[in-house]
């Protein structure tokens, strides 16, 4: 029913809960999207103030279903009234409104945590209702003493201030933060702070400090990630990055052999997909030589064979994540802008155990570990240097059967 309507049908209501627009209508919006809308109920006859019973019993029902955090506004009523006879058409909007309230203050429904409008204008007489109308995400800000990307070392504090604002425009449908968090992510996840806020509690800006000390045991990369989040459960995030090296970077790569389709039914088919990564930061000693570590993760999501379309037997496996490792080693000389790495006992297998099979496959014996070390120890010494001061290197490949892609950037650390 998205459309003008003329006086003399029924006036309608619309209830906000999915996705269908009537871009017709001037619907107040917020910033990022604005409302969306869903169901279609006939309200008023033509005229009048008094709402059809049926149509009342669904608004009703529809204002109950409305649910906010704390004491959050439960949603927004748009009465529209088509244009016409200015003193008829503005006292008929205002009678409405006040009828609309009533017959939901009689259904025992707290209006005053719904916003509430009531205009003239336009040829189309409809009423609105819009639930869950938080649906733009708080802003955070984050800054650093040190700032991001300056090298620290052990026991040096990092001091972290985060700012989130949860103030959209209209603020009134803001739900407000509900938590503001900073996590190691160089640690495993480690909480470094947490704080909790309770919803609509009035503060539009919310700040914490937090401070990480840098442990003994260095990562190649110390990562902090900030977040906040509303109360509607929208977020907003930042992550920085705090080398231990004078130069530091990432590794990351995947793998993926498909399935191939082309071969019969009754022949072996097979499919393997594994991804990593691994943080690399390197020192040098002010002599041309370069010494660090790299650590990082990977793991496999599915290995199979067999036979999936003829016996139906298959072997299949899968491994979670297992830890990278190696020493790294180099040379540089900044007169020349010359850098080259090399890895020294690279720890990089991991083993599939497998299951499944039948009487005609069997799946018990050991598969052999796979070695992701000869690909990362050819793609760092394959580093090159690019325009902006960086070094990189990248392999990749696709075809309808295998796509792998190895890719590194290395960048100096910031004085």
């Amino acid at each position: 029913m998205c459309g003008p309507m003329a006086r003399g049908m029924a006036t309608t209501i619309l209830l906000a809960t999915l996705a269908v627009a009537c871009p017709i209508l001037a619907v107040p919006a917020q910033a990022g999207g604005g409302p969306s809308f869903g169901e279609l109920f006939d309200l008023f006859a033509e005229d009048s103030v008094n709402p059809l019973p049926e149509a009342a019993a669904a608004l009703v029902d529809a204002a109950r279903q409305s649910q906010a955090p704390g004491g959050c506004p439960l949603g927004a009523l748009f009465i529209h009234t088509p244009a016409g006879d200015p003193l008829f058409q503005a006292a008929l909007a205002a009678a409405r409104r006040h009828a609309v309230l009533q017959l939901l203050n009689d259904a025992g429904i707290d209006t005053g945590r719904f916003f509430v409008d009531s205009t003239v204008g336009g040829a189309v007489d409809a009423t609105f209702l819009h639930r869950n109308l938080d649906r733009d995400p708080p802003t955070l800000r984050t800054s650093s003493v040190p700032p991001k990307g300056h090298r620290v070392r052990a026991g040096d504090q990092i001091r972290v201030t985060m700012a989130a604002r949860d103030d959209a425009s209209p603020a009134h449908w803001q739900t407000g933060i509900k938590t503001i968090q900073l996590v190691a992510d160089s640690e495993d996840g480690r909480f470094v702070v947490s704080e909790n806020y309770e919803a609509c509690a009035g503060a539009q800006e919310r700040r914490v400090e937090a401070f990480y000390i840098v442990p003994a045991n260095l990562p190649p990369v110390v990562r902090l990630s900030a977040l906040a989040e509303d109360h509607g459960g929208l977020m907003d995030a930042d992550a920085a990055e705090f080398p231990t090296g004078d130069w530091y970077g990432r590794i990351e790569w995947s793998i993926h052999t498909k399935e191939d389709q082309s071969r019969r039914p009754n022949e072996n088919r097979a499919e393997f997909k594994s991804d990593g990564y691994a943080d690399i930061a390197a020192t040098y000693d002010g002599q041309g030589n370069l010494t660090g570590t790299l650590l990082g993760s990977q793991r496999v999501e599915t290995d199979w064979w067999g036979y999936p379309h003829g016996s139906g037997e298959v072997c299949i496996g899968s491994a979670p994540p297992t830890q990278v490792r190696a020493r790294v080693i180099g040379s540089y000389t900044p007169s020349r802008k010359s850098l080259s790495l090399q890895l020294v006992d690279v720890e990089a297998q991991i083993v599939v155990p497998w299951s499944g099979g039948g009487p005609n496959l069997n799946c018990s014996s050991e598969r052999p570990p796979i070695e992701s070390g000869p690909s990362l120890s050819g793609l760092v010494r394959s580093l090159q240097p690019a325009s902006d001061g960086t070094y990189w290197a990248e392999f990749e490949s696709a075809d309808p059967i295998h796509t792998f892609r190895y890719s590194m950037r290395l960048r100096p650390a910031a004085n």
